[in-house]
Parts: structure tokens; C-alpha cells; sequence
């Protein structure tokens, strides 16, 4: 079954107007789209690594994806992150982090903060790898992340590492 989307205005709202993954989006509508940033009780970041034969491939980031029809943001932000990586936040407990409109996206940001050290489940398809890095690491690093990730980090890295 194809993936369906309901787009979205600039503020991120649904329209009640539907899209099948791939098709062109209409001219002043929106693909909803979220992504987690995870911060475990020692400080460290979870990145994942893409699979090696999606967009990007092998390049670092945070848990994210397409929202799909049916669902709010807060929750397409949680089930993403069950699904890449098996970590189990309800929508509720993801601190919303905020809103990047950027290449026909509205996406809204959100960091998981766990207060406890998880066992990963990758989803094969869609994650290769994962690790936790410190802030610092992450930025030396920064060549290794997809270009969204880097940009992102640095938007919104106080409120990610937690100053």
C-alpha cells in the first residue's frame, strides 16, 4: 500500500487534501514532515545512518520521516522514532523543539530526552547504523551529516543538548 500524505498550509495544518508518496505536490500546500532528535541521561546525541540505497546514502541524522494521513505531529514524530530505532516515547513526553518550511516541507522538530540508556531495533530498510555522540563530535563531524541535520543542529542546539 502506497504511503498517503495529507498536506499541510505554511502553519501546518491540514487542508484535508491527500497525496500518494512521489506525486508532484500542488502548487501552495505542504509535505508534513518531522524529525527527533534523542538525548540519553549522559548528555549524547542518537544519530542513525541511512540506508545505502536512499537519498543521502550512508550520511548521519535524526530519526525522522513523512507524517502520514490520520496522524497529528506529535505522533508521526513518535511512531518515527519507534519504527527507525525501537525507542518507545509516547507523543506527550517529546518536547517540541519548532518549525523549519524549507523545499515544499513544513517540518516540526522535537527531542526525545530518555532517562534511561535504550537497546536500538533498527528498521533494516530504512537505518544501517547508529551511535551516540556528544555535541562536540557531532559538529567536528558535521561532514558526515545529511545537510538538513547539520542546519538543524545548529538551529536548534541549545535546546537539544540542553543549556
Amino acid at each position: 500500500m502506497k504511503e498517503l500524505w495529507e498536506l499541510c498550509d505554511i502553519d501546518g495544518n491540514g487542508v484535508g487534501i491527500y497525496l500518494e508518496r512521489g506525486k508532484d505536490l500542488p502548487e501552495g500546500l505542504y509535505h508534513p514532515v518531522v524529525e527527533i532528535w534523542t538525548r540519553i541521561p549522559d548528555g549524547r546525541i542518537l544519530l542513525t545512518q541511512r540506508h545505502p540505497e536512499k537519498p543521502y546514502a550512508l550520511k548521519w541524522e535524526c530519526s525522522g520521516g513523512s507524517m502520514v494521513a490520520g496522524e497529528d505531529f506529535p505522533l508521526s514524530a513518535s511512531r518515527e522514532l519507534e519504527e527507525e530505532t525501537g525507542i518507545c516515547v509516547p507523543p506527550e513526553k517529546l518536547r517540541y523543539l519548532g518549525k523549519i518550511v524549507d523545499r515544499g516541507c513544513v517540518l516540526k522538530s522535537y527531542l526525545a530526552e530518555l532517562d534511561y540508556y535504550p537497546t536500538l531495533r533498527l528498521q533494516a530498510e530504512e537505518v544501517v547504523g547508529s551511535k551516540f555522540v556528544t555535541p562536540e563530535t557531532l559538529e567536528a563531524e558535521s561532514d558526515t551529516l545529511t545537510e538538513w541535520a547539520r542546519e538543524h543542529f545548529a538551529l536548534f542546539r541549545d535546546q537539544i543538548v540542553g543549556k
